[in-house]
């Protein structure tokens, strides 16, 4: 019953341009043409002519030169189809297949950002981290934004914008990917207890100075210093994170500033400074991603 089922199943647009179902719609192509057919048939009828009614009706002669030549026909018209023509017409569905492909990424790529925005959106909000949460909706905005100025002018130089297009892309991953480090060290320094251990440090150094005043308890105020220091290096700890978690949003705010930049400088584009600005946005963009991915680096060797 499986194998039934997925035999009988219906092939998916990207399946059915494939390479080897390209290979077969040209093949069924060059056979159903007139130019294959017609002679094909004449072939067929020649055969049951020759079978049935020649030893009857006469004129085998005429069937015979008839099948012959329908025969040559079918083969020329098939193998003129398949092979003289292949090529061209190879290259054209290949690059419907390429083009299909292309808009099925872009739809998935556009797919899995908007989830990531949303999950985004949910733990800066869940945590109420304000600076979190703008970081993330100017970042969002300054890309949407971009997006019809970049079809707009990818029109007059789809080459050079075409380039733009992608590294914007690749700078709002960045933004996105250094927001949710941010959001993960955030999370962690929430469920730390800062609040807590501030109160208790407050506390326990009181506790401390009324100890030192009573030499019977010289081990109690051991073990409350102790706890002092523990608590104070937890609070270290914290604080640098949130410095973490505050240079991970500054590169976030790099990456929404070199789009903004880049919604600027192209729609002030002019036809004669166009490859200077147009370099410029290019090495602007490529430095945001590249700084961006550093601190992320030098944050993952320090055991962020």
């Amino acid at each position: 019953m499986t194998g039934n089922s997925e035999s009988g199943a219906q092939p998916t647009p990207i399946e059915s341009l494939s390479e080897a179902a390209i290979k077969r719609a040209l093949r069924s192509d060059a056979v159903q043409h007139p130019a294959t057919m017609f002679p094909f048939a004449l072939c067929v009828l020649s055969i049951i002519y020759l079978g049935l009614f020649s030893p009857v009706l006469g004129g085998a002669l005429v069937a015979i030169i008839l099948l012959i030549v329908s025969a040559l026909a079918a083969a020329g018209g098939f193998l003129w189809r398949y092979f003289i023509l292949y090529s061209e017409e190879y290259a054209r569905r290949l690059q419907e297949t390429m083009d299909l492909q292309e808009r099925e990424r872009i739809e998935r790529e556009r797919a899995e950002l908007g989830q990531l925005q949303d999950v985004l959106q949910s733990g800066f909000s869940g945590i109420n981290s304000e600076a979190g949460a703008s970081a993330l909706n100017d970042l969002v905005h300054e890309y949407k934004e971009l997006q019809p100025i970049v079809s707009r002018k990818k029109r007059t130089d789809p080459l050079s914008i075409g380039r733009i297009s992608a590294l914007a892309e690749e700078t709002y991953r960045q933004g996105l990917s250094v927001l949710t480090d941010a959001l993960d060290l955030a999370r962690a320094i929430g469920s730390s207890g800062t609040e807590r251990l501030e109160t208790e440090v407050v506390d326990l150094e009181k506790e401390i100075q009324r100890l030192r005043r009573d030499e019977s308890q010289a081990e109690l105020l051991k073990i409350r210093e102790a706890t002092v220091k523990s608590h104070k290096e937890r609070l270290g700890m914290i604080k640098d994170q949130q410095l973490r978690v505050d240079q991970l949003l500054y590169q976030a705010d790099r990456c929404e500033a070199s789009l903004n930049r880049t919604r600027m400088e192209l729609a002030a584009l002019k036809a004669e400074s166009a490859e200077a600005s147009v370099s410029g946005v290019i090495e602007t963009l490529r430095g945001t991603i590249n700084q961006a991915r550093e601190v992320q680096e030098e944050l993952k060797k320090l055991g962020f």
